[in-house]
């Protein structure tokens, strides 16, 4: 097996740093997030979420023994940071819903994946015992799904190296909705939960089996794509089977497609790579960091690829843009677009299976005007517009069911 990747001289080098962390001071964030990455579109928000250390110094390698972090995010509705949980924990890989509304977090504490609504209106709830790397949706059903490397004996000591683990799909909603997607490890052997990465159409799985080994799977057949000698790993949401990875300096990326090597971009030394939530052409970075000995931070930023992964067009400093070094790491984003009511047809029957804002469960909404309308089982009385995110069925009026999640911001 081909352990090594070869590193050619880039196709197109995009020098990225030294202009990021000069970035323009004059623009304010919002109106560059708006600009660069919204088009423009005032019904486009994007919400960034991240690991932030209180001690001062996030250090590296990320699954280390700490346990001083807190989950922070940004939503450009307020344009505003916001500490989303403030209990210091060994937070590790936070990750946005399609939709924005829930963060999915692993804790190295208690080895568990976690899932908590944006607003902190609940208390996290756990869905799978190990570490999550990415979110998949299954384009057959709507549901969505936490990729998970699953601990054999659920001690959180087995994640913070490569571990021979299972890796899983756990339904967010319904976590007695898990099932296994790989463990044919063969001579690979391992899988570090942090770096797992799938493909939109759930045909490819990338992953580091153990630095510097980064492999990429074919699920359908369970074959070897390709397997090179680098880090970090990140598919876009698209089915090209594309990966993005590190080369071994961190100075850089390589990008492949299935088994072919397409072009090198260089970009100076940054960490935390991930292609934003469901996004082909955002990536989120940590810039300021360096591997040897730990740093005393990181800032988060966003990178905006061309269509063929080619260069890097576009970058935006989330953190530190005062010039101050942030204590930051494992960003996440999501671009979502705000509704102030469910667009549905009238006639259309909603019924939650779960809600996640003042409701019961199982509870009918009309659609009325389309607004949905909540009544909260009272007979008889004036029904109030919900808020919150439900995990819905939607039976339209033409006889049609679609399972999904629906938000309502009134």
């Amino acid at each position: 097996m081909n352990r090594s990747a070869k590193r050619a001289r880039p196709a197109v080098a995009a020098t990225l740093f030294t202009a990021l962390v000069t970035i323009c001071a004059a623009e304010d964030l919002l109106s560059e997030l708006k600009t660069k990455i919204l088009d423009g579109d005032d019904n486009k928000h994007i919400r960034i979420v991240w690991a932030r250390s209180i001690g001062g110094q996030f250090g590296f390698p990320p699954q280390g023994k700490r346990s001083d972090l807190v989950l922070v995010g940004y939503d450009s509705r307020t344009d505003r940071i916001d500490t989303l949980r403030d209990t210091q924990r060994n937070y590790q890989c936070p990750l946005l819903t399609r939709d924005g509304q829930q963060v999915v977090f692993s804790d190295l504490d208690d080895g568990k994946v976690y899932v908590v609504d944006w607003d902190g209106n609940e208390e996290p709830r756990a869905i799978a015992d190990g570490i999550a790397g990415c979110l998949w949706m299954d384009p057959a059903t709507n549901r969505e799904y936490a990729v998970y490397a699953q601990f054999y004996d659920g001690l959180p000591e087995r994640s913070r190296r490569a571990c021979e683990c299972e890796v899983h799909l756990v339904e967010i909603d319904d976590p007695t909705n898990d099932s296994l997607i790989y463990n044919e490890w063969g001579e690979n052997g391992t899988v570090t939960g942090h770096f797992l990465s799938i493909s939109a159409d759930g045909g490819m799985l990338s992953y580091l089996a153990d630095f510097p080994l980064l492999i990429a799977i074919n699920l359908v057949n369970d074959s070897t794509y390709f397997s090179a000698s680098g880090c970090w790993p990140t598919v876009p949401y698209d089915s090209s089977h594309r990966t993005l990875y590190f080369n071994q300096d961190h100075d850089g990326f390589f990008i492949w497609e299935k088994g072919q090597h397409l072009h090198n971009v260089e970009t100076g030394r940054i960490e935390h790579p991930k292609f934003a939530a469901y996004s082909k052409d955002i990536v989120c970075v940590t810039t300021g960091m360096k591997a040897e000995g730990g740093s005393e931070g990181g800032n988060v930023a966003l990178l905006k690829f061309n269509e063929d992964l080619s260069m890097v067009i576009d970058s935006i400093k989330i953190t530190g843009r005062d010039g101050e070094v942030s204590t930051d790491g494992f960003p996440d984003a999501c671009i979502y677009q705000h509704k102030d009511t469910v667009m549905v047809d009238d006639g259309s029957a909603i019924r939650t299976t779960r809600s996640r804002a003042p409701a019961t469960a199982n509870t009918t909404f009309r659609v009325d005007g389309r607004r949905v309308l909540l009544t909260h089982g009272r007979k008889g009385g004036a029904p109030v517009t919900a808020r919150g995110v439900y995990i819905t069925e939607i039976e339209r009026a033409d006889g049609t069911v679609e399972r999904g999640r629906i938000s309502v911001h009134p």
